[in-house]
């Protein structure tokens, strides 16, 4: 089962905040599928996202319980300095698939020829989807995201993709996103509109698309009788009713909140929200995180103080405590906190970290074991030991030279960054731009 309870998007803009979603809820079972249909910026593209874990929610919360995929033909992921064959065994390998049996059917439905083994920097637009969608066909998933407006390919390529997911795998979930009602009609059960930031339910894709039609159209008042109640597709075929729908009309826009003053902080302040806290940049030990994601521990002390006493939020691996020196509650500003992490949710970036390109390891600083501390070192890697994930264990890597182990504090590799990696290295090419024998 896939489910969004009261989910909420809002960006930050030039102009303020934008709410894209507001308080959003469905439900899809298992082998159901469903429509959506909205206007140009209705944030049709950004459910998707959020409900493939591109993106977190604002607020609410979405449970997957079943393997649902990214986007179909998004290649957005795709390390371009790798061959689509390197790109395709680096996903097999998140997904714990092998990726042997998988690639002559990647050959034939891409049809890349000897570009399966070029960089992916010299794929056109349209043979990185055709590789993207490859993928997402050959790994099983219960649940596929179908986003129009990322595919690409001329009527043919149209046709295979077609058979090959509504054909050959009609008994999995998905949610389709699309401006055309034929399309909906013929493979979906059901529609839903997006407007204003809010899904409105339909007993019927006509329904829907009545609906759709209505909100191209200049503003003016909306038959009530017109909108859709609120439904969940269960397990029956029968769609069964459960609460009222919020507004028969299409509701009012949701202004903004009222603009909080910044705090006198050389860096944006956090944000609270139900139990997570987003994190602008965050320093540990020479390396700086950008758009951290986490759930809180536990509060250690604080909030204290009308000003902040730090510049720049911080953790200390060793004590395992995150300092942050503001952070916005409620709409209001609370200075000087120090929390325990829970979790480890999203790393957008980070300054300082290791670097691996798939075939050399550039690494900022490490720690010798009984010995030094050396900077800028290249090594190439003899096997990966392992990947563990969360806040970071430590501030500086350290290195073994008896068992050659190298663990590490952070890497970037394929767009994504990894923490609390151990791997083991083959040689080592350079120490501070010296080569090394």
């Amino acid at each position: 089962m896939l489910a969004l309870e009261r989910v909420s998007k809002v960006y930050e803009t030039r102009h303020g905040l934008r709410r894209v979603l507001d308080d959003v809820s469905f439900r899809l079972e298992r082998g159901r599928n469903i429509g959506i249909l909205g206007r140009n910026g209705a944030g049709k593209s950004t459910l998707i996202r959020l409900i493939s874990g591109a993106e977190y929610p604002t607020s609410g919360k979405i449970s997957r319980r079943m393997r649902v995929s990214w986007p179909l033909a998004f290649a957005g992921a795709f390390q371009t300095n790798l061959t689509g064959l390197d790109n395709l065994k680096f996903v097999c390998r998140i997904y714990k698939v092998d990726y042997r049996p998988l690639l002559p059917f990647i050959e034939e439905f891409t049809e890349l020829g000897v570009s399966l083994r070029e960089p992916v920097m010299h794929y056109s637009h349209g043979m990185s989807a055709r590789l993207a969608f490859a993928l997402s066909m050959a790994i099983e998933f219960d649940c596929f995201l179908i986003d129009e407006a990322m595919v690409v390919g001329d009527a043919r390529f149209h046709d295979r993709c077609r058979y090959e997911l509504f054909t050959k795998r009609k008994d999995r979930a998905f949610i389709m996103v699309s401006h055309d009602p034929n399309m909906i009609r013929e493979h979906c059960e059901n529609a839903v509109v997006l407007h204003q930031g809010r899904i409105h339910a339909f007993d019927s894709v006509d329904a829907a698309y009545e609906f759709y039609q209505a909100t191209l159209a200049p503003p003016a008042p909306f038959d009530p009788a017109a909108a859709g109640r609120v439904i969940t597709l269960g397990a029956d075929d029968t769609p069964a009713a459960t609460a009222p729908p919020q507004a028969l009309a299409p509701p009012e826009p949701v202004p903004p909140p009222e603009p909080v003053p910044p705090p006198a902080t050389a860096h944006p302040p956090a944000r609270y929200a139900a139990g997570r806290v987003d994190l602008p940049s965050l320093r540990i030990g020479d390396m700086r995180f950008t758009d951290i994601a986490l759930t809180l521990g536990q509060v250690l002390s604080g909030p204290a103080g009308d000003s902040p006493a730090a510049a720049e939020s911080s953790y200390d691996p060793d004590s395992a405590q995150l300092t942050v020196p503001a952070v916005i509650v409620d709409d209001a500003i609370r200075y000087n906190a120090t929390i325990t992490v829970g979790s480890l949710l999203a790393i957008g970036a980070v300054d300082g970290a290791d670097v691996y390109d798939g075939t050399h390891l550039n690494i900022a600083q490490v720690r010798i074991r009984d010995g030094g501390l050396y900077r800028r070192i290249v090594v190439t890697v003899g096997g990966i030991v392992s990947v563990a994930g969360g806040m970071p264990q430590k501030s500086v890597d350290e290195y073994d030279p008896p068992t050659r182990k190298l663990s590490i504090a952070a890497v970037q590799f394929a767009g994504n960054v990894h923490t609390n990696v151990t791997i083991t290295v083959d040689r080592i090419l350079s120490i501070d731009g010296v080569p090394q024998a």
